[in-house]
């Protein structure tokens, strides 16, 4: 199977730092051009920018920072002003939904959330509170079973067991610290377990074995403030928020491309096949090889958005103050 890298060979051949995205950088220059300083313009209906259709499932998320949502459609939300992590369970009902993603209202266990919004075919319930945590600021999971936390109040990277129970944090030596105290910011994890944090306020990223132990570190020193990262097919997309840009780097710190600029870029994800960017209040759509498949914004677009999880073109977006769910279908990416 073709790794990343090598697809984007296949697509844009030549020089990978001028190709990545060669086509893609293209497409995301021209585009930002029209998107920078959307955020802080008026929220009136743009041509470019569609309105998703989506349900709001939960509010009262205005502290929410970061998702992960497992296999099972099990949410992990982390809410750091509350000092909590919150965990739903959200039931499918393929037979009662209806080609918009919305329930059959004659279903008898259909519930209704705030605001008149049906929640996703045909339930969302919160199962657990995890209280006492330190602000915790981003999740990631590992393999789909472990969690990850990171704790913004106590500075340290938490590992949780797959009910949630304490296993370990992580820790950095001090002579790879270089006089500065560890400051993570965001977690991600690979294929095989191994773990990557990044910290922003000293501009690197710690790399851990799948038992926790430091294997390496890599400087940032080209980024201006690093704020997001994820791992993708031998990959890291670090986020850039002061510049609005997005890298693409190999998991030693070799930069392989740059796309941006994005106005108050959140954060990007990989999933389902798919580049997520999301940017103010507007998420942005590309394909693998780097075509633009489109842009969308919730109801509420003066709500910045602050994650998103998919599977299976089931998309849970988080923003500040809600929790929505939409389904993407290939007809509404045409659209």
């Amino acid at each position: 199977m073709l790794n990343f890298r090598e697809r984007l060979h296949m697509h844009f051949p030549g020089d990978i730092k001028k190709a990545v995205f060669g086509g893609m950088v293209v497409l995301l220059v021209c585009f930002a051009q029209k998107a920078e300083g959307f955020a802080d313009k008026e929220h009136d209906e743009r041509s470019d920018t569609l309105r998703l259709n989506e349900i709001e499932m939960v509010g009262g998320l205005e502290e929410a920072k970061s998702m992960v949502v497992r296999e099972n459609s099990e949410l992990i939300i982390a809410e750091a002003g509350a000092d909590r992590i919150s965990v739903y369970q959200v039931s499918f009902d393929e037979e009662d939904a209806d080609a918009s993603g919305e329930t059959d209202s004659s279903t008898d266990d259909t519930e209704t959330a705030e605001d008149d919004h049906a929640a996703p075919a045909d339930a969302v319930s919160e199962e657990r509170i995890l209280p006492d945590l330190d602000k915790p600021e981003s999740l990631s999971l590992i393999l789909d079973t472990e969690i990850l936390v990171v704790s913004s109040g106590s500075q340290q990277v938490h590992w949780l067991d797959h009910d949630f129970g304490y296993v370990r944090s992580f820790t950095v030596p001090s002579w790879a610290l270089e006089d500065t105290e560890f400051s993570p910011a965001d977690v991600t994890t690979n294929e095989i377990g191994e773990v990557y944090v990044l910290d922003r306020r000293n501009r690197r990223v710690f790399h851990f074995n799948a038992n926790g132990s430091y294997l390496q570190h890599f400087r940032l020193d080209d980024l201006e403030d690093p704020t997001r990262l994820i791992y993708f097919d031998e990959s890291l997309f670090i986020t850039d928020y002061k510049s609005g840009t997005i890298y693409i780097m190999t998991d030693t710190g070799r930069e392989l491309a740059s796309i941006g600029t994005f106005a108050d870029l959140e954060r990007v994800r990989v999933a389902d096949r798919r580049i997520w960017v999301l940017s103010g209040s507007v998420l942005h759509l590309f394909d693998l090889s780097g075509q633009h498949l489109g842009n969308w914004r919730v109801d509420e677009p003066w709500k910045k958005l602050r994650d998103i999880a998919v599977i299976e073109q089931r998309v849970f977006l988080l923003t500040s103050g809600s929790l929505y769910y939409s389904e993407f279908s290939e007809t509404k990416q045409e659209n």
